[in-house]
């Protein structure tokens, strides 16, 4: 569920970094390769 919103906010143009908080990832290079 988690990826799912994940990708589904990145296909909206959703700022990274508040993908990254939401994710609680702990660097902006982890949430990109999670996507």
């Amino acid at each position: 569920m988690r990826k799912s919103w994940g990708y589904q906010a990145r296909q909206q143009n959703i700022d990274m970094s508040l993908i990254q908080h939401r994710l609680n990832h702990s660097s902006l290079s982890v949430t990109k390769r999670y996507l």
